[in-house]
């Protein structure tokens, strides 16, 4: 239980403090590129909205893919699979 509440809390920090981050910056860069190419705003603004979600998704797939390595009392290091 307490655990459960631990990764979550973990998996809050880290959407705030990467993902939306990079999301951020993933838009920003797309805004840039647009208006140095004289593309019209409606699609830049468009690239950069799909370019945001495109990379805040990616903390979706990264949550469920990967194995998180907990310090356990029987076997210290061992991989365990989320749940």
């Amino acid at each position: 239980m307490v655990i459960a509440k631990l990764n979550i809390k973990s998996r809050r920090l880290t959407i705030i403090n990467t993902w939306i981050g990079l999301s951020v910056l993933g838009a920003g860069i797309t805004i840039l590129l647009g208006s140095m190419f004289n593309i019209q705003n409606e699609k830049i603004f468009m690239a950069a909205m799909l370019a945001g979600v495109l990379i805040f998704s990616g903390f979706l797939i990264k949550s469920y893919a990967r194995k998180d390595t907990r310090l356990d009392n029987n076997n210290k290091g061992e991989q365990i699979a989320r749940k």
